[in-house]
């Protein structure tokens, strides 16, 4: 486990597990692949989860994980041909 501690006071902001950034990362991959209603529903429940799996791991890692381009490269990776047939 990974506890983030303020520099000034030396109290912990908030303790990360790697679960919790999979978790993140996982529910995103899930939207991805999920059947949507509209696209701009899509891409609302995306940012949504891309931004919090990035609120997590830019706090633990300084970092973030998903990209603005990655949404739509998930999007066309979860769909095939034959559902469009």
């Amino acid at each position: 486990m990974l506890r983030l501690r303020s520099t000034r006071f030396g109290a912990p902001l908030r303790s990360f597990t790697g679960s919790t950034l999979r978790q993140s990362v996982e529910k995103f991959d899930a939207i991805a692949a999920a059947n949507f209603k509209s696209v701009a529903h899509l891409f609302q429940a995306l940012k949504a989860a891309r931004d919090q799996a990035n609120r997590n791991s830019s706090e633990a890692l300084k970092t973030g994980l998903i990209s603005q381009q990655l949404m739509p490269i998930k999007v066309l990776a979860g769909t095939s041909d034959s559902e469009y047939a």
